[in-house]
């Protein structure tokens, strides 16, 4: 006989790593470290790296979304397994109740 078992604990420390790791990227915004010409010395250079920046940034902005679309969708499947878990039980209790003769499928609820 073949068993599955999903580890729900696993899929909540997941999805929670995930949501602590956007909240950490989010917290360090790459356009922070804007650079200067005094700094750089050379504008096309102060340009560049601030042009670099800002599109990483976006690449950040979308990697975290993404992950955040990652992080809800094994939260709600770990709904869905104890949603399903809990209408499993409650089937088996029922056929449990009718072969033992203590539960009346056609009584009124």
């Amino acid at each position: 006989m073949t068993t599955f078992s999903v580890d729900l604990d696993a899929l909540e420390d997941a999805a929670a790593g995930i949501n602590s790791t956007i909240n950490e990227l989010r917290s360090h915004s790459v356009n922070q470290l804007e650079v200067t010409v005094a700094q750089s010395g050379h504008q096309e250079f102060a340009d560049s790296v601030n042009t670099f920046g800002e599109r990483w940034q976006l690449g950040v902005e979308n990697l975290a979304r993404d992950a955040q679309a990652i992080a809800s969708r094994l939260s709600f499947s770990v709904q869905d397994y104890l949603g399903a878990e809990a209408d499993n039980v409650a089937a088996v209790n029922t056929v449990t109740g009718m072969l033992e003769g203590t539960t009346d499928p056609a009584a009124k609820r």
